[in-house]
């Protein structure tokens, strides 16, 4: 079957549960958590791929918010159940990524090494993989938002 037009993907296994919190995006954009009645799918949201299906249910999951930080992911059950899922193996934690001068703080001389490889894709002279926080392979404006939502942290 193929994609409607304008459509990136098609991702998850089984029916994807009703409701406008059936799906949701990681902080930095890096992970889409999708409720199913297998459980919750976990995919890279750059290239589909899946990553985790998380089960423990006994019935379907309806709906999937991650946390601010990314750290963890809460999900919701018709059989009226909670659970809170660890997303340390999942995601690449924000905060600290952009200490790219590793002083324990996200700032501005981590921003000027940042804008010097801004623009630069896999393969180009000059590309430097820590600067590519999404991992992409090219060093844009998501990667920018990553680096932004961390600016001003610390350990």
């Amino acid at each position: 079957m193929g994609l409607p037009e304008g459509a990136l993907a098609r991702l998850g296994k089984g029916s994807i549960n009703p409701g406008d919190r059936a799906v949701a995006y990681s902080p930095g954009d890096t992970r889409l958590a999708v409720a199913t009645i297998a459980g919750i799918w976990l995919h890279d949201a750059h290239t589909g791929a899946e990553v985790a299906l998380l089960t423990g249910y006994a019935s379907r999951a309806n709906s999937v918010p991650f946390s601010p930080d990314g750290n963890s992911l809460a999900s919701g059950s018709e059989d009226d159940t909670i659970l809170l899922w660890d997303m340390s193996p999942y995601v690449t934690p924000l905060t600290l990524a952009a200490d790219f001068d590793g002083d324990g703080t996200v700032g501005f001389s981590d921003f000027v090494q940042f804008a010097a490889g801004f623009s630069l894709s896999r393969g180009d002279a000059g590309y430097d993989a820590r600067f590519d926080l999404d991992g992409d392979g090219n060093v844009g404006f998501s990667d920018f938002l990553i680096f932004a939502a961390s600016f001003g942290t610390g350990a």
